[in-house]
């Protein structure tokens, strides 16, 4: 079983340092002088060599290292860098889907503690002593996470809080310590940039919409339906429906012709 690790504790989604390490890196197409620079010049301006040691780490697992279907790093690292017709909100939905298959404690808080509580079967806020519980059940089964410190804890929880505002799934409500859980309105380009990744690992079809790396951002059918006909309207994909037969299909080859003469970055 995959440890959970404290990731959280180290780096949010990082949007702004990711989009300034993908700019550098679409110039150099090198990743270890990407990384010198960082360090050596300071290209992310932070006091720390430290954190700035932890942002390439993350981004390194989760750009460069990401597993199948997100292994692009090209790709990603294009529609990042995108100075326009890639908004920034969805370039956080992209990042937080990296994110969440990079770090099995955050994709694991993720579905019990916000999936189900859009799709109505919790509470629809999320406070901080359900994020403390949570950590509490995991440590019933995971020994790492019993190891971990209440300052370990604590700052995850505060990580956990801070990726969910950067990504849209929840808002501060009139009580500071509670956050109010929202499905986030899911950017056509993002939907996508992910049914042409999954598509070139050979998924066809209405599964494309319903893959695992997919429900992150579209929990239900219906959030499905939506972005299916959003993506038609677009003229990036092709839907239609006769009874319960559903067609999707690219009108692109691939999803780097797509982000040629689709997108058009």
């Amino acid at each position: 079983m995959t440890k959970y690790q404290a990731r959280l504790t180290e780096s949010g989604l990082a949007v702004e340092d990711s989009i300034v390490l993908c700019a550098e890196f679409r110039s150099t197409r090198d990743w270890e002088d990407v990384k010198s620079k960082a360090l050596k010049e300071n290209l992310l301006g932070k006091g720390s060599r430290s954190r700035i040691s932890k942002l390439l780490r993350a981004v390194e697992r989760r750009i460069f290292q990401a597993p199948s279907p997100l292994d692009h790093p090209l790709a990603v690292t294009r529609f990042l860098a995108a100075e326009r017709k890639v908004p920034a909100v969805a370039k956080a939905q992209l990042l937080f889907v990296l994110a969440v298959n990079d770090d099995i404690a955050l994709r694991d808080a993720f579905c019990r503690l916000i999936v189900a509580g859009a799709n109505g079967s919790v509470s629809k806020s999320l406070a901080q002593d359900e994020i403390r519980r949570f950590l509490s059940d995991a440590a019933e089964l995971r020994p790492e996470v019993e190891q971990w410190t209440e300052q370990t804890r604590a700052r995850w929880s505060q990580g956990l809080r801070l990726v969910l505002r950067e990504a849209g799934f929840v808002t501060p409500t009139d009580k500071s310590a509670c956050l109010e859980i929202r499905p986030p309105v899911v950017r056509d380009e993002v939907v996508a940039f992910l049914a042409h990744a999954i598509a070139d690992r050979g998924v066809s079809g209405w599964p494309i919409l319903r893959h695992d790396t997919m429900k992150y951002l579209l929990f239900t059918e219906t959030d499905a339906l939506r972005a299916a006909r959003a993506l038609n309207d677009r003229g990036w994909w092709s839907y239609a429906q006769s009874d319960r037969i559903m067609e999707f299909r690219r009108n692109h080859a691939s999803l780097e012709e797509w982000l040629d003469h689709g997108l058009g970055i």
